[in-house]
């Protein structure tokens, strides 16, 4: 039974799910409108709530290639090992599977004129869209760096250098249109971000190669970044 997604002021959002290409540990962020669970092989690092929209941040820990099935639409979803030499891609794991709560799809069908007539009332009474808030690179930088503090000040060493990890790549790729969350710390290095990339391969070393965490190390990581945040500022703000 198809679901049915009514107009109305405050819309029911597609599901989105990106990267689709990461390395082992690494963060997918998966917004949508539903509150759905996660099985394995699908691990669940954080979960959000905002406008009603959820947002969860998931990994998958070893390498191969996923499906996730979510609003009856398939994701394919790579993981690469970053070790040297490499890990032969796995064979295809059975896709997740999100059922949906058939009392929610009956209800949406069964008020399907009646929403429809609310909407037209509330659009001519309001006349204007309700407008999506998009943060800004920085604000959304500073707010995963915040969580990845919160990680290092619990000791949860892992959660830290992804949360890091992620923040640095996501930034990159939203400010300078570079594919940030699909390269390596080496290919960054070669795009001139050669701060950052030492940054991440620290982090990838710590997470993938058993490395021993130096806590001074991860604490300068971690101040660096912030440094470069209030740099970032600086340069917006004279601009």
């Amino acid at each position: 039974m198809r679901k049915l997604f009514i107009l109305l002021p405050v819309f029911l959002m597609a599901a989105t799910v990106e990267p689709t290409r990461i390395a082992v540990g690494d963060p997918i962020i998966v917004r949508t409108s539903e509150n759905i669970s996660f099985s394995k092989p699908f691990s669940l690092l954080s979960l959000s709530k905002s406008e009603g929209i959820y947002q969860y941040a998931i990994t998958l820990y070893e390498p191969g290639k996923y499906e996730l099935n979510l609003e009856n639409k398939k994701y394919s979803i790579e993981v690469i090992s970053l070790l040297k030499g490499g890990d032969e891609l796995k064979e295809i794991v059975p896709p997740l599977s999100i059922k949906g709560n058939p009392f929610w799809i009956a209800k949406r069908l069964l008020g399907f004129l009646s929403l429809l007539l609310i909407a037209f009332l509330v659009y001519k009474i309001i006349k204007s869209n309700r407008r999506t808030v998009v943060i800004s690179p920085e604000e959304e930088l500073e707010k995963y760096l915040i969580e990845s503090r919160n990680a290092f000040s619990e000791g949860d060493m892992d959660s830290f250098y992804s949360i890091l990890s992620f923040s640095l790549r996501n930034y990159i790729q939203r400010k300078f249109s570079i594919p940030a969350l699909s390269l390596t710390s080496s290919e960054l290095k070669e795009k001139g971000e050669e701060k950052i990339a030492s940054v991440l391969k620290r982090a990838d070393l710590v997470r993938f190669a058993g490395e021993a965490i130096n806590m001074e190390n991860s604490r300068k990581d971690l101040s660096w970044a912030f440094n470069y945040l209030e740099e970032r500022k600086i340069e917006i703000s004279k601009a």
